[in-house]
């Protein structure tokens, strides 16, 4: 089962007042910690909830004391909701003593089955996209359970200071974000790898773009097209050869990328670069971007590359942040007509 972080929309509606009335029904001593923002959903409405969701992100022009911040749910792929969550991308003010960067809840019918740690992971995986080094959580000491589930992660204990509830304790915890994604993508990834497509693939890639790009893809074709284009030898008709890979455990498909060879100075333009890459969404934000474009890398320097030119839209933040934590230099701006947008362009250097 694959478990994700997304913004609320419109469509989690339903789920998401089931999810309220748990809260608000349970023998909680605090209803609806963690789970501020949401309280909007039954004390307003729904729609209210994600009005507030909106302004959160830019609280800082409505209070330059508050910290802006993004909502979260935490979903499988039927849109389940197994809980949500709140990321403050700087803490000022009270939060450095009691909320610190994140709130985060489990609904109470899913708690105990170790939801809540892979919650905090992904929130860990959104705070390195953005650049944080260290994250501060916090919780009543008399938590345990949440106490526990801090405690899971590499970091250090800081000082109790008063909760907001009279004559209980705050405990405070700052976890190292770059050591804990480390650990956890070593473990995840150890039976990734890229492969070529072949026909044993066929339903699982045809799923995949009917999902991402609502294509219905003749396979066969598509496959012989690819194959073509991987054997080219030289540039035909002003199209370089290219080969596309999967990333695959050998079960299911989490991605892929095309790595172009043999381009020339007037073709790296209208290519943006020697390889383009896409996770599907609905393993995104996992740590399988920067391992997709690690391989890449790989597979280029076996091809003789010693240097290659990799490239994003300039408002993908964390696509820019993968090519950075791979060695990518940033070069230049560039607009795209086609793609009716402007591209950060680097450069990564192949030292192996």
């Amino acid at each position: 089962m694959n478990l994700y972080l997304k913004e609320p929309t419109i469509e989690d509606k339903e789920e998401v007042i089931k999810m309220c009335k748990e809260f608000e029904d349970s023998n909680d001593e605090y209803k609806f910690e963690g789970t501020s923002n949401i309280k909007y959903v039954l004390n307003d409405s729904y729609e209210k909830y994600l009005e507030k969701c909106e302004v959160d992100k830019n609280i800082e022009n409505v209070n330059p004391m508050w910290s802006n911040a993004t909502n979260y749910l935490l979903v499988d792929d039927d849109n389940y909701i197994y809980g949500c969550s709140q990321f403050r991308h700087h803490i000022l003010g009270e939060l450095i003593n009691v909320g610190g960067n994140f709130a985060y809840a489990i609904r109470p019918s899913e708690r105990g089955k170790g939801y809540g740690t892979i919650q905090l992971k992904l929130l860990l995986e959104k705070a390195q996209e953005i650049g944080l080094e260290n994250v501060l959580v916090t919780c009543r000491e008399n938590n345990i359970g949440s106490k526990k589930t801090m405690e899971k992660f590499i970091g250090k204990s800081d000082t109790l200071v008063p909760s907001i509830h009279n004559g209980i304790m705050e405990y405070r915890y700052w976890i190292d974000v770059n050591k804990n994604i480390k650990i956890n993508s070593e473990k995840n990834f150890k039976n990734m790898y890229l492969k070529i497509p072949t026909l044993d693939d066929k339903n699982e890639y045809i799923k995949y773009q009917k999902e991402e790009h609502n294509i219905d893809l003749n396979y066969e074709q598509w496959l012989d097209d690819k194959i073509k284009s991987s054997n080219q030898v030289g540039n035909i008709d002003g199209k370089v050869p290219r080969t596309i890979l999967l990333l695959t455990d050998g079960k299911e498909i989490f991605g892929q990328v095309s790595i172009r060879y043999n381009l020339e100075e007037a073709n790296l333009k209208k290519y943006i670069g020697h390889i383009g890459y896409e996770i599907r969404k609905k393993y995104r934000n996992n740590g399988y971007g920067n391992l997709i474009l690690k391989l890449a890398i790989d597979k280029c320097h076996k091809l003789g590359l010693k240097e290659i030119m990799v490239s994003c839209k300039v408002d993908n933040i964390a696509s820019a942040k993968v090519i950075e934590n791979n060695g990518g230099i940033f070069s230049h701006k560039i607009y795209i007509e086609e793609e009716k947008s402007e591209f950060n362009i680097y450069w990564i250097k192949i030292n192996r």
